[in-house]
């Protein structure tokens, strides 16, 4: 059976998992990770510095900018 969450929103900024004005983006990767517990952790884009303040990608996605070890929150 698929593991089916609707509409996860980070606790630490409130970001959505859609983007409002970006039809094919994603604030949140949802479901990213199942550890060892059947946790599954999510990763929200808009606090690990993918996006800018007007939540736009940084170039070359994020580099520079994004940091793959924040915005971690367990769903």
């Amino acid at each position: 059976m698929p593991y089916v969450v609707d509409d996860l929103t980070c606790p630490t900024c409130g970001a959505t998992e859609r983007h409002p004005t970006r039809e094919n983006s994603v604030l949140i990767r949802g479901l990213k990770v199942f550890d060892d517990n059947g946790t599954a952790w999510s990763q929200c884009l808009v606090c690990s510095g993918y996006y800018d303040e007007n939540l736009i990608p940084h170039p070359d996605n994020g580099k520079g900018f994004h940091d793959e070890d924040k915005g971690w929150f367990s769903s």
